[in-house]
């Protein structure tokens, strides 16, 4: 349900979809990390690679462009300001009002860290499909030939096939999900 969701807005919104390497999540939820039990067998029991496969299948499906992030890429989404770069500060021990929030001195403001670090996975995945855009002149090339050989087809004259079309209408708005 989740993962179909997932994609329909991504189709209704005509945006590209970032996905984050999810190898070694259950680290984080070992014995001794602070968690108790039953917390522990949620998490762990979730199927984190199933609904990552469920996303990038039903994508492709559809037709909707998937961008896998890579662990370099995704390192530390959590611990700078999606606003301004800032690197976060934790609140402080035992402040139950700002348990998952962290605070930014430049923004002057607390902000989720799920929220943050989806708002920054975002941002990396589209600066990564950005590199895949053809260079202004392969552009114009491609527009030339586009408009040359499909004029009766497409009476815009745009060129079609560019990673471009993927991006286009995708604002800052960002699905942000939580377990």
């Amino acid at each position: 349900a989740a993962a179909n969701y997932i994609v329909d807005v991504a189709a209704k919104d005509g945006a590209a979809l970032a996905v984050e390497d999810l190898t070694g999540i259950r680290r984080l939820y070992r014995r001794g990390n602070g968690q108790g039990p039953d917390y522990r067998f949620r998490l762990n029991s979730w199927p984190h690679g199933k609904a990552k496969k469920m996303i990038e299948y039903k994508a492709a499906w559809k037709g909707i462009t998937t961008v896998q992030l890579t662990r370099s890429e995704t390192y530390g989404s959590s611990s700078r300001c999606s606003a301004c770069g800032e690197k976060l500060r934790s609140p402080e021990r035992g402040d139950v009002a700002h348990r998952r929030m962290l605070w930014c001195q430049a923004c002057i403001k607390w902000t989720d860290r799920d929220v943050n670090a989806a708002l920054n996975l975002s941002t990396r995945g589209r600066s990564r499909f950005d590199r895949s855009l053809p260079s202004r002149s392969e552009t114009q090339e491609a527009g030339n030939r586009s408009q040359q050989a499909t004029a009766s087809s497409n009476p815009v004259g745009k060129e079609e096939g560019l990673a471009g079309e993927a991006v286009t209408g995708n604002g800052t708005a960002t699905l942000i999900l939580r377990v």
